[in-house]
């Protein structure tokens, strides 16, 4: 409560500094988390008084993208991380993935998952479609891929909770080729009795070319 009035009596004096305050000063200054439940509504008369018109949230863009519009955010995004893994596979082709490439791949699965509940939230009328959609077996994977390394510990798993990224070394391209890269990096997923391996970039365009083809389906 203190700290809420001397922040107002800032506002309110003769400062300069404080009358046309940054982004970050309203990220600061106003932590919600000390405010009491009392007090919230003399925060947002605070709030208002010192912040400019804002057009919606990062998240709610609503004074600028139309709510059943709001989707394509996160799907430009899917295809921002498509074009680095174009560009890493490149890479694939003479270098071992590091770590850190790694790290891109799953956030392309995680973004690419995700992309579902933009759609549901923009498009309710499209949650038994997206339902239905998650059905394929590229999609149980991204799925899976996404929640597991969310998670670690993948309680609902759709295929396989212990799949693994996998690197094996190949003989025939080191002793014949040494520019390629001879290390091989693979998702490995049980299925029944068997194990099906994918390239990571290979099942990645499968399910971007998937989304691709849902999009255009529904006239999105």
């Amino acid at each position: 409560m203190n700290e809420l009035k001397s922040i107002e009596q800032r506002i309110e004096g003769s400062d300069s500094s404080m009358k046309r305050p940054n982004k970050a000063l309203h990220l600061t200054a106003f932590p919600l988390r000390s405010i009491a439940a009392g007090e919230l509504g003399r925060y947002r008369k605070i709030n208002n008084k010192i912040m400019p018109k804002w057009y919606g949230s990062s998240l709610n863009p609503d004074g600028i993208i139309p709510p059943a519009q709001q989707w394509k955010i996160q799907w430009a995004r899917v295809q921002r991380w498509f074009t680095r893994l174009a560009k890493l596979e490149k890479k694939y082709e003479f270098n071992e993935l590091s770590n850190e490439d790694i790290d891109d791949i799953i956030t392309f699965f995680q973004n690419c998952y995700h992309l579902r509940d933009w759609i549901e939230d923009s498009k309710p009328e499209l949650k038994q479609d997206i339902v239905i959609f998650f059905n394929t077996f590229e999609m149980k994977i991204c799925r899976e891929i996404c929640l597991g390394f969310k998670h670690k510990n993948l309680q609902t798993a759709k295929i396989d909770k212990d799949f693994g990224i996998l690197r094996e070394y190949d003989h025939f391209t080191a002793e014949t080729n040494s520019l390629k890269n001879p290390v091989i990096t693979k998702i490995a997923f049980e299925d029944g009795n068997n194990i099906k391996e994918y390239c990571p970039f290979t099942l990645a365009k499968t399910c971007y070319q998937l989304w691709e083809e849902f999009i255009k389906n529904k006239n999105l």
